[in-house]
């Protein structure tokens, strides 16, 4: 029945560019009804305002770039939301095959919103709240039927699925009784498979999709596959006319028979030889009664001859009985059983397990390497024996050839690469970079797992920026990991993270460097840029980054970039006042006196206007004068060993009220501070006495700046000379300014 118009559906998009995704929906097209099913979404991928929650009903809709084609494939029922790391994994169970009134109303009705809207399906949004657009659930088996072959079919125009066979378990029954999963058979039995196959990119069928005959498929080259069987446990069923199996057509109904071997509990995987990642896999677990039938030669058994020993159902007999060693079983193929069968697929594929055993990755190889048709099971222990042997001459087309989306599978191949040679890893990542065959999630977990191995920082960048397209914050901890100095980050890295700009708390000493960077460079517009990132990111410090800036700008003695730096500093005392940040706001007050002195009225008046609030703040912050009282003892401790025994003079305005405090901590002989007035006028007398090494200090606003007498005299009797400004902090600085300069430097 149609759902009511008004009525709206959750829609979960998925697209097939990437291997492991592909692999995913080619399942999700043959799996039976209530497979438990998982999906994850990154956090961008999510509609604005849309809310998953357990419970809700969805739709699984097929989808690629360029993102004009949405073909509707089957309902799913969401059990379980986890929401972690910028992530969301919905976990449920697959449903019916959807019908619908109309088959290309969602490709019409979402190609036709504007490429613009953020929330537009496919290129923005995988994740949404819709329209039922006429979607209902089948209410027959025939409807179901029509329902899932429209589905397969409708993908024909996709390029991802040109070389894929989607299977569908039609029936299962032996001696005219039909199977169920889990059902009991017996040795000797044959299982009659009906199959039915479809492959989008081939021609369609002539007959009736309803009517298709058993055993018809299209006439033409290519159209007809080989049938794979794998048993487990291994031998204990083989397809029948082994040499030459009944081939699966690229669409039609075809009946495969299986003869069972082995007593004991059984897992018929059939797929289609050559196409097993891009093809179905059929899955049917049975329960098998009786005893073997010796009588009967299992598959790749050897004619042995009067009193010769079957070398492979002898190993398949102490694969089940014996408990050995993998030494044990290595010294036994070597010794008996591989010389009578060197080139035996299941001799070979157990050599391989038991020297995976002892981490033997090199006889791993060897033996796999002879098995033309691997296993799935064999192919990843191949993949994980060349990562870890270092064999960089294989991996790469070893990885092209291997299914990773089984979980353990996955979990077993990053365990490897993280153990792996660091060349190694490295080209495992790059490879999978390159040609993106895992989902989001599991290259970022490749990625968590090769990081501290990779060697070249191009590969880095590549790998977080991969990432943080998906989790930017994720991208970001990877370069903040490897790079935790900002000094020590390279320019590549150092833009990536500013352009995502997340992790703002982190962010302040990367923004200075691109500022320190731009101001070495003598750059205006790389600072105007760091200075963007600024209010982007929102970085806490932001007074402070705006007064290194500030002096970066003073520094290049241009006029636009003096300009521009007289508005920084101004702006960064104003923000240092206003969030309590006395000592930036201190900072950025003095920068300007010493940048501005030979301002213009205009700009002096601009001066004056900030130290007068910047003072005002000072004073009216108890806290802060104690913290400045504090570290101007610290100050003074460090200087002691230059200042001890030494004379200071300081001249202008009225004394500091803590300067016969200070001149006991600087360890001085004598110090004395000159007021100056303006009734009073400038008195030199004070200067006639000036020893070599004395120290004098002319403290702003002075009255006598202009006079160069005192200066003379002060210099011509070796003495030390500075400009200060009135704050124990300036004090201290001159002081030690006048003490590391000779007195030429400062007669110039």
């Amino acid at each position: 029945m149609c759902a009511e118009p008004n009525r709206s559906m959750l829609y979960l998009l998925k697209g097939s560019r990437v291997r492991e995704y592909r692999r995913q929906n080619i399942d999700v097209l043959s799996a039976p009804e209530k497979t438990p099913f998982e999906i994850t979404y990154g956090a961008r991928w999510i509609a604005d305002g849309v809310e998953v929650m357990a419970g809700t009903s969805s739709v699984l809709v097929f989808a690629d770039s360029p993102y004009e084609r949405f073909v509707p494939v089957r309902f799913f029922t969401i059990d379980d939301v986890e929401t972690a790391d910028g992530r969301t994994r919905l976990s449920g169970r697959l449903g019916a095959f959807v019908c619908t009134e109309d088959r290309d109303v969602l490709s019409r009705t979402w190609s036709a919103i504007d490429p613009s809207d953020p929330n537009k399906p496919g290129r923005h949004r995988f994740v949404l709240h819709d329209a039922v657009h006429g979607i209902y659930a089948p209410h027959s088996p025939g409807e179901y039927l029509d329902a899932w072959r429209r589905a397969v079919n409708d993908l024909a125009p996709n390029p991802f699925f040109e070389d894929t066979t989607i299977l569908r378990l039609a029936a299962a029954s032996v001696g005219g009784r039909e199977l169920d999963a889990h059902d009991r058979v017996n040795v000797g039995d044959l299982v009659h498979l009906v199959i039915e196959a479809i492959s989008p990119a081939a021609p369609e069928n002539p007959l009736a999709e309803n009517t298709l005959a058993e055993n018809t498929a299209p006439s033409g080259e290519g159209l007809w596959f080989a049938p794979t069987l794998l048993a487990d446990p291994d031998g204990a069923a083989r397809l029948t006319n082994t040499d030459s199996p009944t081939p699966i057509p690229a669409r039609g109904l075809v009946t495969l028979t299986v003869e069972i071997l082995e007593p004991g509990p059984l897992t018929l995987r059939l797929g289609i030889a050559g196409r097993t990642l891009t093809s179905t896999w059929l899955t049917l677990p049975l329960e098998v009664a009786g005893s073997r039938r010796t009588s009967v030669p299992p598959p790749g058994a050897h004619d042995a001859g009067e009193g010769q020993v079957d070398v492979v159902a002898l190993a398949r007999h102490l694969t089940r009985r014996a408990d050995l060693s993998a030494g044990d079983w290595l010294d036994l193929l070597d010794e008996f059983l591989l010389p009578a069968a060197a080139s035996d697929v299941t001799l070979l594929g157990l050599a391989a397990l038991a020297a995976a055993t002892q981490a033997d990755w090199e006889r791993v190889i060897r033996s796999l390497c002879a098995i033309a048709d691997r296993t799935p099971d064999q192919q990843n222990l191949l993949l994980r024996a060349c990562i870890l042997e270092g064999r960089n001459d294989l991996v790469r087309q070893v990885i092209d050839a291997t299914d990773l989306t089984n979980g353990d599978d996955l979990i077993r191949f990053l365990h490897a690469v993280a153990d792996a040679p660091a060349a190694t890893a490295q080209l495992v990542l790059t490879h999978e970079l390159e040609h993106r065959m895992l989902g989001d999630e599991h290259r970022a977990d490749l990625v968590n797992a090769t990081w501290r191995l990779l060697q070249s920082d191009d590969v880095r960048c590549a790998a977080a920026e991969d990432v943080a397209y998906v989790d930017p914050e994720a991208g970001a901890r990877l370069l903040l990991d490897r790079w935790d100095k900002a000094d020590s980050m390279p320019d590549t890295p150092l833009e990536l993270l500013l352009d995502w700009g997340v992790l703002p708390h982190r962010l302040a000493p990367y923004v200075r460097e691109r500022l320190r960077r731009a101001a070495l460079q003598g750059d205006p517009a790389g600072i105007e840029l760091a200075l963007k990132r600024i209010h982007s990111i929102g970085v806490n410090d932001r007074p402070l980054v705006q007064l290194e800036a500030a002096l970066a700008l003073f520094r290049m003695r241009d006029t636009f970039a003096r300009d521009r730096a007289i508005e920084l500093a101004i702006a960064a005392a104003h923000a240092a006042l206003d969030v309590g940040e006395l000592d930036v706001a201190i900072e950025a007050s003095k920068a300007l006196r010493v940048a501005l002195a030979r301002g213009n009225g205009t700009e002096l008046a601009l001066v004056d206007d900030t130290e007068r609030l910047v003072e005002q703040a000072v004073e009216s912050s108890p806290a802060f004068t104690d913290w400045q009282r504090m570290r101007a003892e610290s100050r003074a401790e460090q200087l002691r060993h230059l200042t001890t025994g030494k004379r200071l003079f300081c001249v202008g305005g009225g004394a500091l009220p803590d300067f016969d405090e200070l001149a006991a901590q600087l360890g001085l002989a004598d110090h004395r501070w000159i007021e100056i007035s303006k009734d009073k006028g400038t008195n030199h007398d004070w200067a006639d006495g000036i020893r070599t090494d004395d120290i004098v200090m002319a403290v702003l606003p002075w009255i006598g700046h202009s006079d160069t007498a005192v200066k003379d005299k002060v210099v011509r009797k070796g003495g030390r000379f500075e400009i200060v400004k009135r704050n124990v902090t300036d004090l201290l600085n001159g002081i030690e300014r006048a003490l590391r300069t000779d007195n030429a430097a400062i007669g110039e």
